[in-house]
């Protein structure tokens, strides 16, 4: 019932919003819901229709927009996706499929969860990518795979190297110190995380150690100035000295080096010792 009154309530919007400009000004129609009904109305939809009724119109967007603005938990995990809703659903009214891949989402008023195949295809990296950029922008704390943020790193790289080229033939053309000092700097991806945590699983071994290689340093990718925690969750093991991947690598177990030499490449990478006590590893 809900369902189809939001249905209503949108198709009315839409007619609305294409009228006008042909009625005279006194002639057109508003629609005036209070925030809460707008607030219920999202609250029972399904995140991927809410983010197709964004262009709706104006008032539809910037209900949405400030719905987003309010998520403080991201987290983006990469396993099993029918263990949480079977190939033959679209959704089970917590988790929503994304059509044509099997990236779920689920969304509340404060948190957000994309969940990716661990048999993921192009298209649902693809996917994935472009939902993580939806959402990346107002989160407090975020959690992700190591494959995942091997994907966020990417992307990032992409976009860093052409901004570089840009760069460098800006200021060639410029020539001017002053102008290269003043010159706008790219903002971290995700710009308000202040709790960070990566998980890696076994078969995810080698996404973290990746990272060391690109061309994205780590405060490209969150503000690494008011970053609270950074926390690496080793998942698979209480002790350390063995991971096991519940989700993704069934293969059998390996020992990490003493002193967890093996992550020493990412450690350097994220530059541990700037961080501090802001650094932490936890096993389970």
């Amino acid at each position: 019932m809900l369902k189809l009154k939001v249905s209503r309530l949108l198709s009315l919007l839409k007619s609305s919003s294409e009228k006008k400009g042909k009625k005279p000004a006194q002639e057109e129609t508003h629609i005036d819901l209070p925030k809460n009904v707008w607030n219920l109305i999202l609250e029972y939809s399904s995140p991927i229709d809410v983010m197709k009724w964004r262009r709706v119109n104006r008032v539809v967007k910037s209900v949405i927009d400030d719905r987003l603005s309010r998520l403080l938990y991201f987290d983006v995990w990469r396993m099993d996706t029918t263990s949480i809703l079977p190939r033959h659903k679209d959704n089970d009214g917590d988790f929503f499929r994304v059509r044509s891949s099997s990236l779920l989402v689920h969304m509340d008023s404060h948190s957000l969860v994309l969940v990716s195949s661990s048999h993921w295809t192009t298209r649902d990296v693809e996917r994935l990518w472009a939902a993580i950029n939806i959402f990346r922008r107002s989160a407090l704390t975020l959690t992700v795979d190591a494959s995942v943020m091997e994907i966020i790193v990417a992307g990032i790289s992409h976009s860093y190297t052409h901004w570089i080229k840009w760069k460098e033939s800006e200021d060639r053309l410029n020539n001017n110190e002053k102008a290269k000092e003043e010159s706008e700097e790219i903002q971290p991806f995700f710009p308000c995380v202040r709790e960070m945590t990566i998980r890696v699983s076994r078969g995810e071994v080698s996404s973290l150690l990746s990272l060391p290689s690109s061309s994205v340093p780590p405060h490209l990718i969150v503000p690494f100035q008011s970053l609270q925690l950074f926390r690496l969750h080793l998942v698979g093991s209480r002790s350390g000295n063995v991971w096991k991947s519940p989700l993704i690598s069934p293969s059998p177990s390996f020992k990490v080096p003493s002193g967890n030499g093996r992550l020493r490449p990412f450690k350097q990478w994220l530059n541990i010792d700037q961080l501090g006590e802001r650094y932490c590893q936890q096993f389970s």
